[in-house]
């Protein structure tokens, strides 16, 4: 517990001379409760340009680094073939102290305590300069965090490897929250023995005054060993005390008196030290935990293989459910994402891709067998009527067996040709050739003419209807799945409505009433394979 308090929490400030007041002489700092020194980062404070000197270091006390997932400690096989990916890092940031740098100005110096893991592939192995790079960015965000400043994010690796210790600067300081651990530990067991160790603080027995070369602090091999002996050494005293009866000493007594709580002060005070304020208990201020305390519930993500991801990007990752396959349905998939077989929706998309592409040659070729208009006005021009008639017949000739073509012209709306030419309606009646007369003059076209170069080909299905109360007209085209949205292009105008498409695959529409162009809007439905587009009716329009 005292390890896992230390790794993941900062405790405030602690004076550098409180802390180590018991342990003021070199010789008598316990090794366990100083950092090893790995590297130093130097920077500066952004507020006043303050020099500051990050001193990186490790001790056991820290832990190593969590899962996300598990939030169990890794090992050294995660680390190094991870680095610190996906893990979460502790770290204990010590008290900040004044010091000087080489040549003599002011400057700041603090600790930040790592694993031994962390710092020994910091300094050597093929990935020492991520670990590096990662550890510091971690110092001086809680370097930041802890003091309310903000750290020029340029730092620098120096060459020292500590700044601002003992002596001559280079020797590292105790840990603070270990001194004090180690002093409370102390301070029992003078307690439990029932006075002071020899020359602690005191003259030595010959009155000399010169203090006791003795260690002020028993050691053992665990804190838990600690406890123990003094237990023991407590309970012995307990008896003896007990076979004294009312003849036990006073400074015993003394020490009784200091272990009891101290008395509750009156309900009505106002007494600095009230643990509760009167009303706490009682008051209407509702509850504490109003869903519940989460105190010991594992993370939203423990577990989660993905935990490590954003919401956003995991809910977008295609993930496989093999719990409700059977075994070959799992070799199946194995092999289609190995590439040894084809998959089946892959595979239909493919086939109807080749099929719309078979359609196409097909209606390519039935286009290129019919003369163009340009063509159609050059005969008009250069030849007698007979031989335009001659020609003509062959166009109805043509365009009755497209009409017989069920498969390009499944319904009204695949219409070969477009504008005001109804749909299965041949260009010539029956007989209408075999009359050898003036050709009457082609009706005027009211819409829009059509682009030079465009041929007749499928037109898109399609309606048509009038939306928010007759003040704008939509148009609902819908789209083969084996065309791309990026390969159809739109023209609207005032009165006409233009769509082109590969493979001549387009539609030419004329609206009932004039729309405002600029104020059109357009919007692909992919699950529907529809395009919609809304466009506001001019103002002053009639129906």
């Amino acid at each position: 517990p005292i390890q896992r308090s230390l790794a993941l929490e900062t405790r405030p400030d602690m004076p550098l001379k409180a802390a180590f007041a018991p342990v003021d002489s070199a010789d008598v700092i316990n090794p366990k409760v100083l950092p090893e020194p790995a590297f130093v980062v130097k920077t500066f404070s952004l507020a006043d340009n303050q020099k500051w000197f990050l001193n990186i270091c490790s001790h056991l006390i820290v832990d190593r680094p969590l899962s996300n997932g598990t939030q169990e400690q890794v090992d050294d096989t995660y680390l190094d073939s991870w680095c610190l990916a996906n893990v979460q890092v502790p770290l204990h940031v010590c008290s900040r102290r004044v010091t000087v740098d080489h040549a003599g100005q002011e400057s700041v110096a603090a600790d930040v305590v790592f694993n031994p893991a962390l710092t020994a592939r910091a300094t050597a192995g093929k990935n020492m300069n991520v670990f590096r790079e990662h550890m510091c960015t971690l110092s001086l965000n809680h370097c930041e965090k802890e003091w309310g400043i903000k750290l020029d994010r340029k730092y620098k690796v120096i060459k020292a490897l500590y700044k601002g210790g003992r002596g001559d600067g280079t020797a590292p300081l105790p840990i603070p929250e270990l001194v004090e651990i180690e002093r409370d530990q102390m301070l029992r067991a003078m307690a439990n023995g029932g006075g002071a160790p020899p020359g602690y603080g005191a003259a030595d027995a010959g009155g000399a005054g010169a203090a006791s070369k003795k260690k002020l602090v028993q050691e053992f091999d665990s804190w838990e060993e600690a406890e123990k002996a003094a237990a023991r050494k407590n309970a012995a005293e307990a008896a003896g005390a007990a076979r004294a009866g009312s003849g036990g000493n006073g400074h015993t007594a003394a020490l009784e008196r200091s272990r009891a709580p101290p008395a509750a002060k009156p309900a009505g005070g106002s007494g600095e030290g009230a643990a509760i304020k009167k009303g706490f208990l009682s008051g209407k201020g509702g509850s504490l935990y109003p869903t519940g305390s989460t105190e010991g519930t594992p993370a939203p993500n423990a577990g989660d293989p993905l935990g490590w991801m954003p919401e956003k990007l995991r809910s977008r990752v295609k993930t496989v459910d093999t719990a409700g396959m059977d075994e070959e349905e799992q070799k199946r998939l194995m092999r289609v994402h190995a590439g040894l077989e084809e998959d089946p929706k892959a595979k239909e998309r493919k086939e109807a891709r080749a099929k719309w592409e078979e359609e196409q040659k097909a209606w390519q070729a039935v286009q290129d067998a019919l003369p163009s208009r340009e063509e159609m006005d050059k005969i008009a021009r250069d030849t007698d009527p007979e031989e335009f008639l001659s020609e003509l017949r062959l166009v109805s000739e043509n365009m009755a067996a497209l009409e017989a073509h069920q498969k390009l012209l499944p319904g009204a709306t695949n219409a070969p040709w477009q504008g005001e030419v109804a749909p299965g309606v041949s260009f010539a009646k029956k007989g209408f050739l075999n009359q050898v007369e003036a050709a009457a003059p082609p009706p005027a076209h009211t819409s829009a003419p059509e682009p030079a170069g465009l041929r007749a080909g499928p037109v898109l299905a399609h309606e048509l209807a009038e939306v928010q109360g007759g003040a704008a007209l939509e148009l609902v085209v819908h789209v083969p799945d084996s065309v791309d949205r990026s390969e159809l292009e739109v023209d609207i105008s005032a009165e006409l409505v233009h769509i082109h498409g590969p493979g001549g695959l387009g539609l030419r529409l004329q609206l009932p009433r004039p729309v405002r162009e600029e104020a059109a809007s357009a919007k692909f439905i992919k699950k529907k394979r529809q395009l919609r587009l809304t466009m506001p009716v001019a103002t002053g329009a009639g129906r």
